[in-house]
């Protein structure tokens, strides 16, 4: 059996979360537990351990949709010329699989949500000005 110190369980975790966000492993639609394990060196029963102990006890699967979801939201925001099929494979997804996670998280579908924080550019008067003048 695994025994770790509190030091060295922080740390796995901290690199569990550099796996999944920096390295950005939750882009791949397969991500399964047994990559991660691999990748940390650790069994099974450790990573749930390390996910009770310092992400509240949520699952591997809903932790990487959570990640899935932050950067999806902020790709359907941010980059207005991804089409929401390009969001959900940017971020691990398929496109029903992102409808279906979405609309649950946050009670709109992807869409929806881009439809209602689209930002509309306004050009500046004298902008408006300049092009319509002539001198």
């Amino acid at each position: 059996m695994e025994k770790f110190s509190s030091i060295q369980r922080k740390a796995l975790y901290g690199r569990f979360v550099t796996l999944i966000r920096d390295e950005e492993l939750y882009r791949y639609v397969l991500l399964d537990r047994e990559t991660i394990c691999h990748r940390l060196g650790i069994e099974r029963h450790m990573l749930n351990s390390l996910l009770n102990d310092f992400a509240d006890g949520i699952s591997f699967p809903a932790y990487v949709n959570r990640v899935r979801l932050e950067k999806a939201r902020t790709l359907l925001h941010d980059e207005q010329d991804l089409s929401v099929g390009e969001v959900a494979d940017a971020v691990g997804f398929t496109p029903q699989n992102l409808r279906l996670q979405f609309k649950k998280c946050y009670g709109i579908t992807p869409t929806e949500f881009r439809k209602s924080h689209s930002t509309v550019r306004h050009e500046h008067p004298e902008q408006r000005d300049s092009k319509t003048t002539h001198t």
